[in-house]
């Protein structure tokens, strides 16, 4: 798509740019106090002088390719990607607050327009450094813990600067506009890493049957969970409620970013880095689906910041056990649109009757349902890469060179 050396401009030139803006914010923070940053001038100061430091390393990505191999360059790889991120988000926080200050053009102009060039700006950071990441794990943590949220929060970012118009918002807000961020930068560095870019399309090996099998499991299990009430086992078949929350905007889309961002991460990246390290096992798909869920269902343990532990621990195991299913579906029809058209759905169903994603303290109950469906999934799963489906499967992988 873009050569080395034209990669390796951009970075310059979007490097320099950075340190133009955050100078002319520190000159403007020395002779009016107060500005921007702090309402201590001093702290604002060393705040701005840090980053640029921070910046200046970025240069270094200029020169990264001598030794790939050194731990010191694999370092320096891991930190860039986080260090390049971050500072851009940040500096264009800035820039927004600065021309919103002085009254140059609205805010809705300014965060539409940074929105739009950030789903680019990360190319140079993933050319550069992401890509160059070599330790399977270490790209699998990196990727799940660190740099899905700080791509998925960049256009969030923008709007604290300054609320724009209501649309701008709702894109921005509920993560959407990032997902599409952090799907344009995988796409990149899984190409990079030897990856093909994932199949929309079923796979011609897939049964009809089975997929008609998967279809009639998603509406059954997206309808539970969105418009089942039941507080008990004698009332579980019986107990729904169709109506919908009055706000549904910005859960829809959280649902949307969701089923893109989380099935991008987990399953097209993530999955796949999975069966790579699995290559040579017997039990390749099996520790592959098993570890892909266990991950997906430890990296909820981030909403503890939002919602009390019991909520988060029994969110954990549900992700846990539908990750596996996620992951299952995803390798048997050799579709990424099935896995992101199902997460998407299943989160929509509960947010737009609740108008929120965000789980309250589990009853008794709640408990026992979550173990059930559990069970449910973890034998649908197993059902879908054993056997006939399981040959299926390799056809699929070998397809995309990913068994031998």
């Amino acid at each position: 798509m873009f050569s080395k050396s034209t990669i390796k401009k951009w970075h310059f030139c979007q490097t320099l740019f950075q340190l133009i803006i955050l100078l002319g914010i520190l000159i403007l923070g020395l002779i009016r106090h107060h500005f921007l940053l702090s309402h201590k001038a001093v702290a604002s100061c060393v705040f701005l002088l840090i980053l640029m430091i921070f910046i200046c390393l970025q240069f270094t990505l200029l020169k990264n390719d001598l030794n790939p191999n050194s731990h010191l360059v694999q370092f320096n790889n891991y930190w860039e990607s986080l260090n390049i991120t971050f500072s851009l988000q940040l500096t264009l926080y800035l820039l927004i607050k600065l021309l919103s200050r002085y009254h140059i053009l609205n805010s809705t102009f300014w965060i539409a327009l940074f929105t739009l060039y950030s789903l680019i700006m990360y190319i140079p950071m993933a050319k550069l450094a992401l890509c160059k990441v070599k330790n399977v794990w270490g790209r699998i943590l990196f990727l799940a813990f660190i740099m899905f949220s700080l791509l998925l929060s960049a256009p969030d970012t923008f709007i604290d600067a300054k609320k724009p118009a209501h649309w701008l918002l709702t894109l921005n807000q509920s993560g959407f506009s990032g997902a599409i961020i952090f799907a344009i930068i995988m796409l990149i560095v899984m190409h990079d890493w030897g990856f093909q870019t994932p199949h929309l399309r079923i796979s011609k090996r897939a049964s009809k049957t089975i997929i008609g099998i998967i279809f009639l499991f998603i509406i059954v299990r997206c309808l539970f969970n969105g418009f089942n009430v039941s507080e008990s086992w004698t009332s579980i078949l019986t107990s729904w409620d169709f109506h919908l929350a009055k706000s549904i905007a910005i859960p829809f889309f959280n649902s949307l970013e969701a089923g893109l961002a989380e099935e991008w991460l987990m399953r097209f990246c993530i999955l796949s880095l999975l069966l790579r390290y699995f290559q040579n096992s017997h039990s390749q798909i099996l520790w592959s689906v098993l570890c892909d869920g266990l991950i997906f269902g430890s990296w909820h343990i981030t909403n503890l910041a939002a919602q009390s532990a019991s909520a988060t621990l029994e969110q954990m195991l549900f992700a846990c056990c539908s990750g596996f299913v996620f992951a299952a579906i995803y390798l048997y029809s050799d579709s990424i649109l099935i896995s992101i058209g199902y997460h998407a759905l299943f989160d929509a169903a509960a947010a737009i009757t609740t108008g929120s994603l965000i789980m309250f303290s589990p009853s008794t109950f709640d408990w026992q349902i979550t173990i059930f469906l559990a069970v449910i999934d973890i034998i649908f799963a197993y059902f879908l890469i054993s056997g006939s489906r399981k040959d299926t499967i390799i056809s699929n992988l070998k397809h995309r060179k990913l068994y031998i």
